[in-house]
């Protein structure tokens, strides 16, 4: 059980990881596609990486706890990312 909870949040770190380089590096894709994309990809990664290995990892706490986390981040994200842009609008118009 709680080898599933360090993975989760093993994996949710790598996702911080990668959503920060990805944010920096790539330009021609829109921020929200690329953190919902990079979310997917990090978890199906992730499962893939635990069945190669062989780790036994209880399936349902891994991924609630992975994306309780990785939607929280969404959610945080999605508030500040459109605040920013209304932001931008507002400043536009004055």
């Amino acid at each position: 059980m709680q080898s599933s909870l360090t993975l989760s949040i093993a994996f949710f770190g790598a996702y911080l990881i990668i959503i920060l380089l990805a944010l920096r590096l790539i330009r021609g894709i829109s921020p929200s596609v690329l953190v919902c994309g990079c979310a997917l990809l990090v978890y199906i990664g992730g499962l893939c990486l635990i069945v190669t290995i062989g780790w036994r990892v209880n399936f349902f706490s891994f991924s609630s706890l992975y994306w309780f986390l990785t939607l929280n981040l969404l959610m945080i994200f999605g508030a500040v990312y459109k605040s920013i842009s209304l932001r931008m609008m507002l400043n536009l118009l004055l």
